[in-house]
């Protein structure tokens, strides 16, 4: 009596290779995903400081600070975002909008603060004048 020998893949071994391509998949997209997040952070803290940067030559030309908001707070949007355009980078589209957050100044006389808010989490990147960019515990 002859027996055939297969010369493919039982299933079992099928299985068990598919189960490890979805595990390094898996992996791999975790890792991608806090890439981006880290990303955005990153591009919103530049952000702030060229914001900064541009209030600073704004003060020098005009002897105030362009605030959005006066006071001790702001609410960043979308449109306090568009007006941060054309005050301090006359109308260019020098803020990302690929990044989830929205931008706001604050302030009065003496000095102002650059507050940037993630549109999907309570993550707060705030600028202070001429400080480094600082993040609340959420982000």
């Amino acid at each position: 009596m002859k027996y055939k020998s297969s010369t493919g893949f039982s299933l079992v071994e099928l299985l068990v290779t598919v189960a490890i391509i979805g595990i390094l998949s898996s992996i791999g997209i975790l890792s991608y995903n806090s890439y981006v997040t880290s990303s955005k952070k990153s591009s919103a803290e530049n952000t702030i400081q060229q914001i900064a940067l541009a209030n600073l030559e704004y003060y020098s030309n005009r002897n105030e600070y362009y605030v959005t908001d006066t006071g001790s707070t702001c609410t960043p949007s979308t449109t306090k975002s568009v007006e941060i355009e054309t005050a301090l980078f006359d109308g260019a589209n020098n803020l990302p909008n690929n990044i989830d957050f929205e931008f706001c100044i604050f302030g009065s006389g003496a000095t102002f603060t650059v507050q940037a808010n993630h549109e999907k989490s309570s993550c707060i990147i705030t600028l202070v004048r001429n400080r480094a960019p600082s993040r609340n515990s959420s982000c």
